[in-house]
């Protein structure tokens, strides 16, 4: 991962980071996608942290009103970018079924969430589906 400082804002080359596959995957139930005139931009919180992400191409990205030190310290832990998922994809595809994966969903990243909050969100999860869940989330 690669990033640069813009005013307020930080700017991130990722090649295997997907917003879409990985804030909308249901893992994380606190991110919004809303419109804007990038390729898709979230806004979410990581316990009370709130942020706005941008994806403006592949493996292209902006961390909107957010200081070097905020993203250090949080966004890229949240985000896991010190893990090399480039590297993970090409064992993983030595592997016919995960390869498929790999190919279907190669910007899916784990998010590291809050313990606390990732287990209410799993509770609530239970027979549910995203948008409920997510709904269910943000009233809380």
């Amino acid at each position: 991962m690669d990033y640069s400082v813009k005013g307020c804002d930080i700017y991130v080359s990722e090649p295997d980071l997907d917003l879409d596959e990985t804030l909308d995957c249901g893992q994380a139930f606190r991110w919004k996608k809303i419109d804007s005139d990038y390729d898709c931009t979230y806004e979410g919180s990581f316990v009370n942290d709130f942020l706005r992400v941008s994806q403006t191409g592949k493996g292209q990205f902006i961390f909107h009103n957010t200081t070097e030190n905020d993203f250090i310290s949080k966004w890229i832990d949240y985000f896991d970018f010190g893990t090399d998922y480039t590297s993970l994809k090409k064992i993983f595809s030595e592997d016919e079924t995960l390869s498929k994966a790999c190919g279907y969903a190669g910007g899916i990243r784990l998010l590291r969430q809050n313990s606390w909050e990732c287990l209410i969100s799993f509770i609530i999860s239970q027979n549910n589906n995203i948008p409920r869940i997510k709904g269910i989330i943000d009233r809380l």
